[in-house]
Protein backbone atom coordinates (compact mmCIF):
# COMPACT_ATOMS: atom_id res chain seq x y z
CA UNK A 1 0.00 0.00 0.00
CA UNK A 2 1.30 3.14 -0.54
CA UNK A 3 0.42 6.54 0.20
CA UNK A 4 0.80 9.63 -2.86
CA UNK A 5 -1.31 12.17 -1.07
CA UNK A 6 0.25 15.63 -0.39
CA UNK A 7 -0.90 18.65 1.22
CA UNK A 8 0.44 21.56 -1.51
CA UNK A 9 0.59 21.34 -4.81
CA UNK A 10 4.28 21.27 -4.51
CA UNK A 11 4.39 18.42 -2.99
CA UNK A 12 2.06 16.76 -4.98
CA UNK A 13 5.46 17.02 -7.34
CA UNK A 14 8.38 16.74 -5.07
CA UNK A 15 6.93 14.07 -3.18
CA UNK A 16 5.22 11.35 -5.55
CA UNK A 17 5.23 7.81 -3.47
CA UNK A 18 5.93 6.81 0.29
CA UNK A 19 6.25 3.52 1.21
CA UNK A 20 3.35 2.52 3.68
CA UNK A 21 4.83 0.71 6.99
CA UNK A 22 1.34 -1.79 7.94
CA UNK A 23 3.32 -3.35 10.97
CA UNK A 24 4.52 -1.90 14.13
CA UNK A 25 3.73 1.35 16.08
CA UNK A 26 4.31 4.83 14.11
CA UNK A 27 4.29 8.46 15.88
CA UNK A 28 2.48 10.73 13.57
CA UNK A 29 3.77 14.64 14.45
CA UNK A 30 0.92 17.16 13.03
CA UNK A 31 2.59 20.32 13.25
CA UNK A 32 -0.48 22.85 12.20
CA UNK A 33 -0.01 26.35 10.36
CA UNK A 34 -2.98 27.71 10.77
CA UNK A 35 -4.87 29.90 8.38
CA UNK A 36 -8.27 31.25 8.24
CA UNK A 37 -9.38 29.27 5.74
CA UNK A 38 -9.14 26.18 8.06
CA UNK A 39 -9.76 26.54 11.55
CA UNK A 40 -9.17 23.93 13.12
CA UNK A 41 -9.36 21.62 10.44
CA UNK A 42 -6.01 19.53 11.01
CA UNK A 43 -7.59 18.73 14.48
CA UNK A 44 -9.66 16.89 12.48
CA UNK A 45 -6.41 15.10 10.28
CA UNK A 46 -8.24 11.35 11.63
CA UNK A 47 -11.52 12.16 11.39
CA UNK A 48 -12.10 12.89 15.03
CA UNK A 49 -15.66 15.64 13.89
CA UNK A 50 -18.58 12.75 14.75
CA UNK A 51 -20.74 14.49 12.18
CA UNK A 52 -18.12 14.50 8.96
CA UNK A 53 -18.80 12.44 5.88
CA UNK A 54 -15.85 12.04 4.35
CA UNK A 55 -14.56 8.24 4.67
CA UNK A 56 -11.74 8.13 6.35
CA UNK A 57 -13.85 9.23 9.32
CA UNK A 58 -14.50 6.30 10.80
CA UNK A 59 -14.13 4.45 14.55
CA UNK A 60 -11.56 2.17 13.57
CA UNK A 61 -9.51 5.02 12.60
CA UNK A 62 -9.82 6.70 16.00
CA UNK A 63 -9.13 3.95 17.80
CA UNK A 64 -5.69 3.61 16.46
CA UNK A 65 -5.31 6.77 18.54
CA UNK A 66 -3.51 5.68 21.41
CA UNK A 67 -1.35 9.05 23.21
CA UNK A 68 -1.72 12.77 22.31
CA UNK A 69 0.83 15.42 23.47
CA UNK A 70 0.98 18.48 22.16
CA UNK A 71 1.35 22.34 23.30
CA UNK A 72 -2.06 24.23 22.56
CA UNK A 73 -1.29 27.63 21.39
CA UNK A 74 -3.97 30.55 20.38
CA UNK A 75 -2.41 30.92 17.17
CA UNK A 76 -3.38 27.96 16.27
CA UNK A 77 -7.19 28.81 16.50
CA UNK A 78 -7.42 32.85 16.69
CA UNK A 79 -7.22 34.87 13.67
CA UNK A 80 -6.16 38.38 16.11
CA UNK A 81 -4.57 37.96 20.14
CA UNK A 82 -8.07 38.85 20.99
CA UNK A 83 -10.44 36.15 20.41
CA UNK A 84 -10.31 32.47 19.86
CA UNK A 85 -12.94 32.38 17.50
CA UNK A 86 -16.02 30.17 17.08
CA UNK A 87 -15.43 26.09 17.37
CA UNK A 88 -11.72 26.48 19.01
CA UNK A 89 -10.77 22.87 19.58
CA UNK A 90 -14.66 21.55 19.07
CA UNK A 91 -14.39 17.97 18.61
CA UNK A 92 -10.90 17.77 19.32
CA UNK A 93 -10.44 13.80 19.83
CA UNK A 94 -14.08 12.90 19.88
CA UNK A 95 -14.58 9.52 19.78
CA UNK A 96 -10.99 8.26 20.39
CA UNK A 97 -11.22 5.36 23.01
CA UNK A 98 -8.09 4.29 23.37
CA UNK A 99 -6.84 7.62 24.29
CA UNK A 100 -4.33 8.53 26.83
CA UNK A 101 -2.36 12.08 27.13
CA UNK A 102 0.89 12.04 27.02
CA UNK A 103 3.35 14.93 28.09
CA UNK A 104 3.04 17.87 27.18
CA UNK A 105 -0.42 18.06 26.76
CA UNK A 106 -1.42 21.88 27.81
CA UNK A 107 -2.34 25.32 26.56
CA UNK A 108 0.30 27.67 26.78
CA UNK A 109 0.07 30.45 28.95
CA UNK A 110 -0.13 32.93 25.91
CA UNK A 111 -4.37 31.79 25.95
CA UNK A 112 -4.24 34.04 29.27
CA UNK A 113 -3.76 37.29 27.33
CA UNK A 114 -7.20 35.97 25.28
CA UNK A 115 -10.44 37.68 26.40
CA UNK A 116 -12.57 36.00 24.08
CA UNK A 117 -13.89 33.08 22.97
CA UNK A 118 -16.72 32.11 20.44
CA UNK A 119 -19.09 29.46 20.58
CA UNK A 120 -18.49 26.09 21.02
CA UNK A 121 -15.06 26.41 22.57
CA UNK A 122 -13.55 22.59 24.19
CA UNK A 123 -17.37 21.24 22.47
CA UNK A 124 -17.04 17.80 23.36
CA UNK A 125 -13.56 17.81 23.03
CA UNK A 126 -12.96 14.01 24.80
CA UNK A 127 -16.33 12.92 24.15
CA UNK A 128 -15.98 8.99 24.58
CA UNK A 129 -12.93 8.54 25.25
CA UNK A 130 -13.23 5.68 27.67
CA UNK A 131 -9.92 4.83 27.67
CA UNK A 132 -8.85 8.68 29.09
CA UNK A 133 -7.39 8.03 32.98
CA UNK A 134 -5.82 11.39 33.63
CA UNK A 135 -5.24 14.59 32.33
CA UNK A 136 -1.48 15.77 32.73
CA UNK A 137 -0.65 17.28 36.56
CA UNK A 138 0.27 20.65 35.00
CA UNK A 139 -2.91 20.79 32.88
CA UNK A 140 -4.70 24.10 32.69
CA UNK A 141 -7.33 25.22 30.99
CA UNK A 142 -7.02 29.27 29.58
CA UNK A 143 -7.55 31.46 32.60
CA UNK A 144 -7.80 35.10 30.62
CA UNK A 145 -11.08 34.86 28.83
CA UNK A 146 -13.73 37.47 29.69
CA UNK A 147 -16.62 36.25 27.66
CA UNK A 148 -16.96 32.91 26.53
CA UNK A 149 -19.86 32.10 23.77
CA UNK A 150 -22.53 29.07 23.80
CA UNK A 151 -21.57 25.18 24.41
CA UNK A 152 -18.23 26.73 26.27
CA UNK A 153 -16.82 23.22 26.92
CA UNK A 154 -19.92 21.87 27.39
CA UNK A 155 -19.33 17.95 26.77
CA UNK A 156 -16.26 18.08 27.27
CA UNK A 157 -15.36 14.89 29.05
CA UNK A 158 -19.03 13.42 28.72
CA UNK A 159 -19.10 9.57 29.19
CA UNK A 160 -14.85 9.19 30.24
CA UNK A 161 -15.53 6.52 32.49
CA UNK A 162 -11.81 6.81 33.20
CA UNK A 163 -11.22 9.91 33.71
CA UNK A 164 -9.61 9.85 37.20
CA UNK A 165 -8.11 13.34 37.58
CA UNK A 166 -8.17 16.67 35.88
CA UNK A 167 -4.67 17.74 36.62
CA UNK A 168 -3.68 19.12 39.88
CA UNK A 169 -3.73 23.21 38.72
CA UNK A 170 -7.06 23.15 36.59
CA UNK A 171 -9.82 25.90 37.27
CA UNK A 172 -11.99 28.00 35.83
CA UNK A 173 -11.31 31.56 34.60
CA UNK A 174 -11.49 33.98 37.50
CA UNK A 175 -12.35 36.99 35.50
CA UNK A 176 -14.80 35.32 33.64
CA UNK A 177 -17.99 37.02 32.96
CA UNK A 178 -20.48 36.68 30.43
CA UNK A 179 -21.40 33.26 28.94
CA UNK A 180 -23.82 31.72 26.29
CA UNK A 181 -26.36 29.34 27.12
CA UNK A 182 -25.11 25.74 27.85
CA UNK A 183 -21.86 26.73 29.70
CA UNK A 184 -19.98 23.95 30.53
CA UNK A 185 -23.38 21.37 30.28
CA UNK A 186 -22.68 17.88 30.93
CA UNK A 187 -18.76 18.41 31.06
CA UNK A 188 -17.52 15.65 33.45
CA UNK A 189 -21.57 13.80 32.87
CA UNK A 190 -20.63 10.13 33.45
CA UNK A 191 -17.28 10.22 34.98
CA UNK A 192 -17.62 7.26 37.27
CA UNK A 193 -14.56 6.94 38.29
CA UNK A 194 -13.27 10.70 39.04
CA UNK A 195 -12.20 10.91 42.49
CA UNK A 196 -11.34 14.42 42.60
CA UNK A 197 -10.86 18.05 41.82
CA UNK A 198 -8.06 20.04 42.20
CA UNK A 199 -7.57 21.60 45.37
CA UNK A 200 -7.42 24.70 43.82
CA UNK A 201 -11.08 24.37 41.34
CA UNK A 202 -13.33 26.77 41.67
CA UNK A 203 -16.50 27.68 39.52
CA UNK A 204 -16.53 31.24 37.97
CA UNK A 205 -17.09 33.83 41.08
CA UNK A 206 -19.21 36.11 39.65
CA UNK A 207 -21.42 36.19 36.49
CA UNK A 208 -23.65 39.24 34.72
CA UNK A 209 -24.91 37.13 31.91
CA UNK A 210 -28.07 37.30 30.52
CA UNK A 211 -27.79 33.68 28.31
CA UNK A 212 -27.99 31.39 31.50
CA UNK A 213 -29.96 28.58 29.88
CA UNK A 214 -29.12 25.24 30.66
CA UNK A 215 -26.36 26.82 32.84
CA UNK A 216 -24.26 23.75 33.98
CA UNK A 217 -26.40 21.54 34.01
CA UNK A 218 -26.21 18.05 35.06
CA UNK A 219 -22.26 19.15 35.38
CA UNK A 220 -20.84 16.41 37.65
CA UNK A 221 -24.03 14.08 37.37
CA UNK A 222 -22.78 10.46 37.24
CA UNK A 223 -19.62 11.00 39.32
CA UNK A 224 -20.22 7.84 41.51
CA UNK A 225 -16.92 8.14 43.06
CA UNK A 226 -16.80 12.23 43.76
CA UNK A 227 -16.62 11.90 47.44
CA UNK A 228 -15.79 15.95 48.26
CA UNK A 229 -15.00 18.80 46.69
CA UNK A 230 -12.59 21.69 47.47
CA UNK A 231 -12.53 23.17 50.47
CA UNK A 232 -13.03 26.85 48.41
CA UNK A 233 -15.69 25.43 46.30
CA UNK A 234 -18.82 27.84 46.07
CA UNK A 235 -21.89 28.04 43.34
CA UNK A 236 -21.18 30.80 41.16
CA UNK A 237 -22.82 34.34 42.04
CA UNK A 238 -25.66 35.47 39.10
CA UNK A 239 -28.44 37.60 39.07
CA UNK A 240 -30.94 35.81 36.47
CA UNK A 241 -30.61 32.12 35.73
CA UNK A 242 -32.96 30.88 33.14
CA UNK A 243 -34.28 27.61 32.39
CA UNK A 244 -32.54 24.35 33.21
CA UNK A 245 -30.03 26.33 35.97
CA UNK A 246 -28.06 24.19 38.11
CA UNK A 247 -30.40 20.89 37.17
CA UNK A 248 -29.03 17.65 38.21
CA UNK A 249 -25.63 19.24 38.25
CA UNK A 250 -24.48 16.72 41.34
CA UNK A 251 -27.23 14.08 40.71
CA UNK A 252 -26.11 10.43 41.50
CA UNK A 253 -22.73 11.24 42.27
CA UNK A 254 -20.91 10.17 45.07
CA UNK A 255 -20.53 13.48 47.23
CA UNK A 256 -21.20 12.61 50.95
CA UNK A 257 -20.75 15.89 52.46
CA UNK A 258 -20.03 20.12 51.25
CA UNK A 259 -17.87 22.37 51.95
CA UNK A 260 -18.08 24.73 54.98
CA UNK A 261 -18.51 27.84 53.16
CA UNK A 262 -20.39 26.43 50.28
CA UNK A 263 -23.74 27.86 49.14
CA UNK A 264 -25.76 29.38 46.23
CA UNK A 265 -26.42 32.17 44.63
CA UNK A 266 -27.54 35.26 47.38
CA UNK A 267 -27.58 37.90 44.73
CA UNK A 268 -30.18 35.99 42.43
CA UNK A 269 -33.45 37.93 41.92
CA UNK A 270 -35.21 35.88 38.67
CA UNK A 271 -35.11 32.12 37.72
CA UNK A 272 -36.66 30.30 34.87
CA UNK A 273 -38.67 26.99 34.65
CA UNK A 274 -36.39 23.95 36.53
CA UNK A 275 -33.77 25.93 38.79
CA UNK A 276 -31.75 23.18 40.65
CA UNK A 277 -34.46 20.17 39.64
CA UNK A 278 -32.66 16.91 41.01
CA UNK A 279 -29.48 19.01 41.70
CA UNK A 280 -28.39 16.86 44.21
CA UNK A 281 -31.03 13.58 43.86
CA UNK A 282 -29.63 10.06 44.23
CA UNK A 283 -26.71 10.97 45.87
CA UNK A 284 -27.09 8.44 48.21
CA UNK A 285 -23.71 9.47 50.65
CA UNK A 286 -24.25 12.66 51.00
CA UNK A 287 -24.86 13.17 54.97
CA UNK A 288 -24.81 16.68 55.61
CA UNK A 289 -25.04 20.63 54.59
CA UNK A 290 -23.29 23.34 55.86
CA UNK A 291 -24.46 24.84 58.84
CA UNK A 292 -25.42 27.99 57.08
CA UNK A 293 -26.88 26.62 54.36
CA UNK A 294 -30.30 27.56 52.73
CA UNK A 295 -32.05 27.74 50.10
CA UNK A 296 -32.29 30.62 47.35
CA UNK A 297 -34.78 33.33 47.71
CA UNK A 298 -35.49 34.92 43.97
CA UNK A 299 -38.24 37.58 43.30
CA UNK A 300 -40.03 34.79 40.84
CA UNK A 301 -40.98 31.50 40.88
CA UNK A 302 -41.36 28.87 38.16
CA UNK A 303 -42.54 25.79 37.25
CA UNK A 304 -40.36 23.00 38.89
CA UNK A 305 -38.35 25.07 41.39
CA UNK A 306 -35.98 23.09 43.44
CA UNK A 307 -38.13 19.76 42.23
CA UNK A 308 -36.28 16.59 43.41
CA UNK A 309 -33.32 18.96 44.66
CA UNK A 310 -32.67 15.87 47.82
CA UNK A 311 -35.02 13.29 45.87
CA UNK A 312 -33.36 9.84 47.69
CA UNK A 313 -30.18 11.47 49.64
CA UNK A 314 -31.20 8.65 52.12
CA UNK A 315 -27.95 9.62 54.16
CA UNK A 316 -28.74 13.00 54.34
CA UNK A 317 -29.59 15.68 57.80
CA UNK A 318 -30.80 18.77 57.14
CA UNK A 319 -28.98 21.30 58.85
CA UNK A 320 -30.92 23.64 61.08
CA UNK A 321 -30.80 27.08 58.79
CA UNK A 322 -32.01 25.30 55.94
CA UNK A 323 -35.75 27.39 55.16
CA UNK A 324 -37.68 27.44 51.39
CA UNK A 325 -38.29 30.67 50.36
CA UNK A 326 -41.73 32.27 51.03
CA UNK A 327 -43.24 31.81 47.04
CA UNK A 328 -46.75 33.02 47.87
CA UNK A 329 -49.44 31.44 45.61
CA UNK A 330 -46.59 30.39 43.03
CA UNK A 331 -46.54 27.39 45.69
CA UNK A 332 -49.70 25.88 43.56
CA UNK A 333 -47.15 26.07 40.39
CA UNK A 334 -46.67 22.63 38.65
CA UNK A 335 -43.94 21.08 40.57
CA UNK A 336 -42.33 23.66 43.12
CA UNK A 337 -41.41 22.21 45.97
CA UNK A 338 -42.11 19.03 44.57
CA UNK A 339 -40.31 16.02 46.38
CA UNK A 340 -37.59 18.18 47.30
CA UNK A 341 -37.19 16.08 50.87
CA UNK A 342 -38.66 12.92 49.25
CA UNK A 343 -36.26 10.79 51.37
CA UNK A 344 -37.74 6.83 51.90
CA UNK A 345 -36.23 5.52 54.77
CA UNK A 346 -33.25 8.58 55.98
CA UNK A 347 -32.75 8.93 59.07
CA UNK A 348 -34.23 11.07 62.03
CA UNK A 349 -34.42 14.95 61.10
CA UNK A 350 -33.23 17.40 63.73
CA UNK A 351 -35.73 20.29 61.59
CA UNK A 352 -38.92 20.17 61.16
CA UNK A 353 -40.68 20.10 58.10
CA UNK A 354 -42.71 23.29 59.20
CA UNK A 355 -39.45 25.21 60.34
CA UNK A 356 -38.44 24.19 56.27
CA UNK A 357 -42.08 25.29 54.71
CA UNK A 358 -40.69 28.75 56.50
CA UNK A 359 -44.77 29.83 56.22
CA UNK A 360 -45.82 29.10 52.86
CA UNK A 361 -49.12 28.16 51.99
CA UNK A 362 -50.57 24.96 51.81
CA UNK A 363 -50.15 23.60 48.37
CA UNK A 364 -53.15 22.79 46.11
CA UNK A 365 -52.10 19.78 44.76
CA UNK A 366 -50.05 16.67 45.93
CA UNK A 367 -46.37 17.89 46.23
CA UNK A 368 -44.61 15.21 47.94
CA UNK A 369 -42.29 17.42 49.53
CA UNK A 370 -41.13 15.06 52.57
CA UNK A 371 -40.16 11.76 53.91
CA UNK A 372 -41.31 10.29 57.00
CA UNK A 373 -38.21 11.72 58.40
CA UNK A 374 -39.65 14.30 59.94
CA UNK A 375 -40.22 14.32 63.68
CA UNK A 376 -43.96 16.36 62.62
CA UNK A 377 -44.40 14.26 59.69
CA UNK A 378 -47.87 13.22 60.70
CA UNK A 379 -49.09 16.94 61.86
CA UNK A 380 -48.48 17.26 57.98
CA UNK A 381 -51.20 17.93 55.03
CA UNK A 382 -51.93 15.26 52.62
CA UNK A 383 -50.33 17.38 49.77
CA UNK A 384 -46.96 17.80 52.06
CA UNK A 385 -46.63 14.34 52.11
CA UNK A 386 -44.62 11.57 50.13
Amino acid sequence: MKLCEAFTEIAREKLKCIPYEPEGTSRIIIRPHYKAAKRYGWLRAFGFHPNSAEKWNRQENKDKVVEAAMTVTPSMFCDTDIDAGNYALRYLFYGCRNLQLGTPFTFTRDWDSVPTAGNDFLYKAFWGCEALDNFPVDYLEPQGFLVVGENYKAYKCYGCKNLHNIGTVNTEPPHLTRVGYSFEAFEYAGCENLLVLPERYKEVSQLVSDQLYDFQLCKFSGCTKLRTLPDRYTETEVVAAFDNYLAYKFHESGLEFLPKNYSESLAITFIGKNCQVGKFAGCTRLRRLPVHYTEINPANTENNFIKFKFKDCSALVVNAAYKFPNVGTDVHKQGVFEETFAIVGGPEQHITAEEIINGNQVPAIPKRTFGVGFSDYAMLDENWKT
